[in-house]
């Protein structure tokens, strides 16, 4: 038999969001327990829900404001400078297996069958669009190129 829970009072204190310091930490754990590839699928989360939102100007703001989250992931030291690049680098291989044919991805011109596999079913998983990929590239760029050249 199952325990049963209390019923629900109205005294029950609601937690506030973290924010700051307390948020930082939070996405440092939740990056941490993701082991070696924990900064990339946070990026892949990120992407995702960036273009998944229901409401389609603040889809779009929040595409247009990218670079900046980019920014903030990265001076919080919540994804290395390392993953992001090799989420930019890895989405060109994405973007190429949404673009192609199913029975185009055995071909080894482009990359190797399995990652190429791997790559669309979950950027299909994720509701990734190559639209959508492509806006978050395009941003992706702009960040690369303040993190190369500095801050203007």
């Amino acid at each position: 038999m199952l325990p049963t829970l209390p019923p629900p009072t109205t005294s029950r204190r609601v937690q506030e969001r973290p924010r700051g310091d307390a948020l930082q930490a939070l996405l440092k754990a939740c990056v941490a327990a993701g082991g070696e590839r924990g900064g990339l699928s946070m990026m892949a989360a990120i992407e995702s829900f960036t273009l998944n939102l229901e409401d389609e100007e603040k889809r779009e703001e929040n595409i247009q404001a990218f670079d900046k989250v980019l920014q903030l992931i990265w001076e919080w030291e919540i994804v290395s400078e390392e993953d992001i690049r090799a989420w930019q680098a890895r989405s060109h291989r994405v973007l190429s297996c949404l673009s192609r044919p199913l029975g185009s991805l055995i071909d080894p011109r482009f990359c190797r069958m399995r990652a190429r596999q791997a790559d669309e079913r979950t950027a299909r998983l994720l509701r990734i669009t190559i639209d959508g990929a492509r806006s978050l590239r395009e941003r992706g760029e702009v960040f690369i190129d303040w993190l190369e050249h500095g801050e203007e």
